[in-house]
């Protein structure tokens, strides 16, 4: 049976959102940015359930991610939004959706999550803060760096 995401933290005390995938129940990984939605702007603490719109966008936008992060894209395809939102909760989504920063190589992955959600004609493109990650400039030996991304 599929049950709504809910925030929840490990024995760490690290923040995670519990959601239901085919195959079972998962943790993603939170960072401050989607905690400070779910805490200061829903007003949630640990425990309670998070509507399930924005588990497309946090993962989408960076913010959620699974520790194989070639999830990423199908998590955001196949995730069953179920459920309306309040207008509390809308507000704040669309909030965030337009006053984060969208990092240009997870555009494609906004758009998706974007498409057929409950915000998708309360949304302008023309609002959204779309920025390229800037290049490294010339002269840098990266041989011997490991670049991870979210």
């Amino acid at each position: 049976m599929r049950q709504a995401p809910r925030y929840v933290t490990d024995q760490t005390g690290g923040d995670k959102l519990e959601i239901s995938l085919p195959g079972g129940r998962y943790q993603l990984t939170l960072k401050d940015r989607a905690v400070n939605v779910l805490k200061d702007d829903l007003g949630l603490d640990v425990g309670d359930y998070v509507p399930d719109a924005f588990v497309p966008f946090f993962v989408a936008m960076g913010d959620a991610w699974f520790p194989r992060n070639n999830e990423k894209a199908h998590i955001i395809s196949t995730y069953e939004v179920g459920g309306p939102l309040t207008e509390e909760a809308r507000d704040v989504l669309i909030s965030y959706v337009t006053n984060t920063r969208i990092h240009k190589q997870n555009v494609e992955g906004f758009e998706s999550a974007l498409k057929d959600s409950p915000i998708e004609a309360d949304v302008d493109p023309d609002e959204l803060q779309i920025i390229d990650i800037p290049t490294i400039p010339s002269g840098i030996d990266l041989t011997n760096v490991t670049v991870f991304t979210s």
